[in-house]
């Protein structure tokens, strides 16, 4: 059977930081976990894996939550606006790793 290798120990720790967040704005909202669920049209099983930090939600539904908890424009700030359209002036991806 192939096993796909495990997470680096540093993505490890910042997909548990972010989860951490995520849960900290859940709560500020006052929200449970059910109510973000339903907000975000996810299972309440999806909601509590993302919160625990696990690797296996789709990214989707990380996009989901960070919508309905209304943090979805940090998103943008990931890519400058100037590189996000895919234009002629997108730099080269470096595959040598």
């Amino acid at each position: 059977m192939n096993k796909a290798p495990g997470l680096a120990p540093e993505t490890k720790k910042r997909l548990t930081l972010f989860a951490g967040r995520l849960r900290a704005a859940r709560k500020a909202r006052g929200w449970t976990q059910e109510r973000l669920a339903t907000v975000a049209g996810l299972g309440v099983s999806t909601v509590r894996a993302v919160e625990h930090g696990e690797p296996t939600p789709a990214m989707g539904s990380y996009l989901a939550i960070l919508w309905a908890l209304d943090l979805d424009s940090a998103v943008d700030l990931l890519v400058p606006p100037d590189l996000s359209n895919g234009g002629s002036g997108s730099p080269s991806i470096d595959t040598n790793f």
